[in-house]
């Protein structure tokens, strides 16, 4: 085959691709259609100049030449049409709209009835057959006459284009169209200075140009115009739900662009497939599509599991409407499946909130109570004789009062007062102590792994401590019969993903993981959504509050936990700490002999009795004691102290005054008088603000109730924040 016909099968070969190019931007789309016949046209147009260069001998040639011929008539005023359209001066009329083809209807009759058009015209040229019109002078003068018409048409709609958008197209259009102009003109005049052609003309190789131009104005601009299905698609591509089109037999045809973050399958990959395939349960599928077709209009959504492509699943309402021709028939099904995952966290939310409210109300109160247990308990076992019977009676109650304050603590996870007090803890060492802690005396063996270089958590170390033994404790009990539960360590740099992601995101802050896992069963897959909620548990005797108290906490730290498992092979929770930032503060042990510094302290707190375990306290520790009950009256008795000569160095405020005016609002009248007096906020349920940022709001150390002897001592000669250790 010759070069130039080999070039031709290419350029029709392209054609092609742009005709196919243009049918899928259409549905409905009118500039889609054009531009397919459009190229259609110049594909068969390019076919016929092919065989044309590459024929045997004239006769047949000279066929070709006519079907080449007849195809370019068409060509020409359909460019001329389409780009009147685009130019937004196509008439209004029908009969206005077919004035473009005139010139070319009327052409060819002459053209083929004209009495050079035959097998002798034929010119064999080196490069193959060309078409010899010399005799036919009015011809490229008509093709001429399109050619420019429909470039100055277009040149105009560049120029008055509204939109920066449609100027673009217009350039890309004008642009390559000029140039083809330009090109099939000087190749026309070429051939006419030798009276003969000496080249086989090639007007569809100029015209990949023009056709390029199209591509590009549709590609970069939009060319294209808007239909309803053009809106259609832009609008179930930008919904947040999945929408799937079904036919009659239960295959999908179409699926919006969310299908890719919901499922992990891109639209494409969803057509042809059925979608039970997608069902957790294919039953309760059917049910639904059951539900779909047999109602007169839409059916409310119902709540299924659909698979992803990792296997794991998503709980959505799915719903939907049969879609009917016009006689009523079934079709298929538009189903819309609404992720309900955000509605299931904002459920879980409020419950939390709920049981805060709850925990919040009884810990404040609780801890008022233990305070003075606790204190009177530890006060009377100082002077109970070492060894003796109510030494030993105390030193049981002793312990009774530590269990109950751990059981508020717990409840306080859930309140607004669960707020962590941060600061560069040592994982290892938190991990050692409440591991070792909750596993003594169990058939269960625990295997410690951490690295010597883990790094420090930005993290509370008692509430820490607490996701630390639920986790252990939970693996324990997955494991009744003996076996091994693993806690390890690792350094998570910046830019790892985070626990839970297979995909997605990564990391930008440096983090340390820590790793829980057993040998148990596992956890079966429609129950691991659950096991953080509040209250669900699996097991007769739980509670179902360790694993929730332990995703509360890691979550108020800014970490992420979440849970592996597979059943038959155990379980393993994740849990990723923001990295503290400096190191962790040496342990101070404590010195019994130590006596604070302060002489004069003013207690202020509404319940009596914690007012006078306090002020016991305190005395043998050697203070001078007052108390009060509000903070107006601590704000007077300060005054008052001053005024004598004898003020208070150190103040204790209870945040929360039932009916009068709290800690918060004494110590911002305090300050403003005496910037040097040390300020202690006491609360056994206080604003997160204000326990996790004291300094903030001008305190010098927090004492959350309960609290003991030491812990008091603490707050008056510490540096920071007196915690209770759990």
């Amino acid at each position: 085959m010759l070069p130039l016909a080999i070039l031709s099968v290419i350029a029709m070969a392209l054609f092609v691709v742009m005709a196919s190019f243009g049918l899928a931007q259409g549905r409905g789309n009118v500039h889609a259609y054009r531009f397919s016949a459009l190229a259609l046209l110049l594909a068969v147009h390019s076919l016929a100049q092919a065989a044309l260069i590459d024929s045997r001998d004239a006769v047949t040639a000279h066929a070709w030449s006519q079907i080449a011929m007849l195809t370019w008539a068409v060509v020409l005023p359909l460019q001329l049409h389409f780009s009147l359209a685009l130019a937004h001066r196509l008439p209004a009329k029908w009969g206005w709209t077919f004035a473009p083809y005139l010139p070319a209807v009327v052409a060819v009759p002459f053209l083929l009835l004209d009495p050079t058009n035959t097998p002798d015209a034929m010119i064999r040229t080196s490069l193959g057959w060309a078409w010899d019109l010399s005799g036919i002078r009015w011809l490229p003068v008509m093709i001429v006459g399109y050619l420019v018409t429909t470039v100055a048409t277009q040149g105009w709609w560049w120029r008055t284009a509204r939109t920066r958008r449609e100027r673009g197209q217009a350039l890309w259009v004008f642009a390559t169209g000029a140039l083809v102009v330009l090109l099939d003109t000087a190749f026309m005049a070429f051939n006419a200075i030798w009276e003969q052609p000496t080249l086989p003309r090639m007007p569809h190789i100029y015209a990949l140009l023009w056709a390029a131009g199209y591509g590009i104005a549709v590609l970069r601009y939009r060319l294209m115009e808007l239909t309803p299905s053009v809106a259609v698609d832009a609008l179930l591509s930008g919904i947040q739900d999945l929408f799937l089109l079904v036919d009659g037999e239960g295959r999908i045809i179409l699926a919006n662009a969310r299908s890719t973050t919901l499922l992990g399958h891109a639209p494409l990959e969803l057509r042809g497939r059925r979608l039970g395939e997608l069902a957790v349960d294919p039953a309760a599928l059917d049910s639904v599509l059951g539900q779909v077709r047999a109602a007169p209009g839409p059916v409310i959504a119902v709540e299924i599991a659909l698979r992803t492509r990792d296997g794991s699943q998503v709980p959505v309402l799915i719903g939907g409407a049969a879609v009917r021709d016009r006689e009523g028939e079934e079709v298929g099904l538009a189903l819309v499946a609404q992720d309900q995952r955000p509605m299931i966290e904002l459920l879980k939310t409020h419950r939390l909130d709920t049981v805060g409210v709850l925990a919040g109300g009884i810990a404040h109160d609780f801890n008022n109570l233990l305070t003075a247990v606790a204190g009177y308990v530890e006060l009377s076992l100082a002077e109970a004789p070492a060894g003796s019977q109510p030494a030993r009676r105390l030193a049981a109650a002793t312990e009774a009062c530590q269990r109950a304050i751990q059981l508020t603590r717990q409840l306080l996870t859930f309140s607004r007062g669960g707020a962590p007090i941060r600061r560069p803890t040592s994982l290892a060492a938190v991990v050692r102590e409440s591991a070792a802690f909750v596993s003594s005396g169990s058939r269960v063996r625990l295997d410690v792994s951490l690295p010597d270089d883990l790094w420090s958590a930005d993290a509370d170390p008692d509430q820490l401590s607490r996701v630390v033994q639920n986790l252990v404790l939970n693996a324990m009990q997955a494991s009744p019969d003996g076996g091994t539960v693993r806690v390890a360590g690792v350094n998570l740099p910046a830019g790892t993903r985070p626990a839970g992601e297979a995909s997605g995101r990564l990391d930008d802050v440096d983090r340390v993981r820590l790793v829980v896992s057993d040998d148990g069963p596992g956890i079966p897959p429609e129950l691991q959504p659950r096991i953080f909620d509040p209250f669900f548990t699996t097991r007769p005797t739980g509670t179902g509050l360790g694993l929730a108290i332990a995703e509360s906490i890691v979550q108020r730290h800014g970490g992420v936990i979440a849970v592996e498992s597979r059943p038959g092979s155990g379980a393993a929770f994740r849990v990723d700490l923001p990295r503290a930032l400096g190191d962790p503060a040496p342990r101070r042990i404590p010195t019994p002999s130590a006596r604070p510094a302060f002489r004069r302290v003013l207690v202020m707190d509404d319940e009596p009795a914690v007012r006078q375990v306090a002020t016991d306290m305190l005395a043998a520790l050697g203070c001078d004691v007052e108390t009060c009950r509000d903070g107006a009256e601590a704000v007077r008795c300060h005054m008052e102290a001053r005024a004598a000569g004898r003020p208070f160095t150190a103040i204790v405020l209870d945040l929360t005054v039932p009916g009068g005016p709290g800690g918060a609002w004494a110590a911002d009248e305090l300050r403003r008088v005496d910037p040097d007096v040390r300020l202690i906020a006491s609360s056994g349920y206080a604003e997160d603000a204000l326990m996790a940022g004291f300094r903030g709001h001008g305190f010098d150390a927090v004492l959350p109730k309960p609290y003991s002897m030491e812990q008091l001592r603490d707050a008056l000669v510490g540096g920071g924040a007196a915690r209770v250790a759990p």
